[in-house]
């Protein structure tokens, strides 16, 4: 992590020339093929969001960004303030377009909205880049060539490990099974995205300086702590009530997903205790190691699941979840061992 901020506006510089690079070559990509992937997906729909989809991104890629810039400048009201912005113009564009009778398109237009509010906010804290040469740019890039090598691989895998046993339970599974699993997921996700999110980026702020200052293990062991204070009790309170819950909520026939939300608490309560920290790894740098962390994630899934289809299908599901537990109880072990 760049220990200065004109070192960090660099960066800033560089993510934001990568992102309108990016968000051109995915719009070059999809103009020069949408009647190919049209026939792939087997309607013309693709041909009316084609000009979104690398808007979206943009609009993604710089939200993340300047995101960041105001976590390293500790300015955490004005992220909070973003969440605010994002949600009310989301909504209330999807609900614009949806009485004028434009529904599906409009939902992708309301995301578009959702983070270009947060841009437009977060950029205004900066109003002002300081003088740059283009030589100072290369050098820099290349001087954290490795964060972006190694971040990319890393996200890939994550978003893979979340997904890819939902698709596996959807094609070899009963047919609802994926149902009752993707909404079990849904309802424990919220306290990661609630609190964990918030926490994550109070750690990242100032793990770089606690590093500096060789306390980063001390400061990271504080910052699980308090997580563990936060989150254990009502995860394990939620996986205790989830079994008779969710059939009052969602009905009877969604009481599977009830009994998959108490086989997934552990797995969630060592997740919302590792992923605020897991950015240590990065400050220390030890990039590499968390792209193979995610790897690692991956595989373990895939060999509990297929472990369990062959003895007993009926239990993949539980499979994945004692899979994702064992995965963070990985991932936690080596941070400890890797934060000094």
């Amino acid at each position: 992590l760049p220990e200065s901020d004109d070192e960090a506006e660099k960066l800033l510089i560089i993510s934001i020339i990568n992102s309108f690079l990016f968000s051109l070559f995915l719009f070059v990509v999809l103009l020069s093929f949408s009647r190919g992937i049209q026939e792939i997906l087997g309607n013309g729909y693709f041909s009316e969001i084609t000009w979104l989809l690398p808007l979206g991104v943009l609009s993604a890629s710089l939200y993340s960004a300047f995101k960041y810039w105001c976590t390293r400048t500790k300015d955490f009201k004005v992220i909070a303030r973003t969440k605010i912005e994002q949600a009310v113009s989301s909504t209330a564009a999807q609900l614009g377009l949806g009485w004028l009778g434009i529904t599906s398109i409009g939902m992708l237009i309301g995301q578009f909205f959702y983070n270009g509010a947060g841009v437009s906010s977060l950029i205004r804290k900066k109003n002002k880049f300081s003088k740059i040469s283009s030589k100072e740019i290369k050098t820099t890039y290349l001087n954290y060539i490795n964060y972006p090598k190694y971040s990319v691989g890393e996200a890939l895998f994550n978003t893979a490990g979340v997904h890819l046993p939902i698709l596996i339970i959807a094609a070899i599974a009963q047919s609802k099974e994926a149902g009752y699993l993707l909404l079990a997921s849904k309802v424990m996700i919220i306290p990661m995205v609630l609190i964990g999110a918030a926490v994550s980026q109070v750690y990242y702020a100032h793990a770089n300086e606690a590093f500096r200052e060789n306390r980063l293990r001390a400061f990271t062991l504080d910052c699980m702590r308090k997580l563990t204070i936060i989150g254990v009790a009502p995860l394990l309170i939620l996986g205790l009530i989830a079994p008779l819950l969710f059939p009052l909520m969602f009905g009877n026939e969604w009481n599977r997903a009830g009994v998959l939300v108490a086989w997934m608490t552990p797995w969630f309560i060592m997740q919302f205790v590792v992923s605020p920290i897991s950015m240590g790894l990065h400050v220390v740098n030890k990039q590499k190691q968390a792209v193979l962390l995610q790897l690692l994630g991956i595989v373990i899934r895939v060999a509990f699941m297929a472990g369990a289809w062959l003895i007993n299908e009926k239990y993949i599901s539980e499979s994945y979840a004692i899979s994702g537990f064992i995965f963070y109880l990985i991932y936690f072990l080596f941070i400890l061992r890797s934060i000094k």
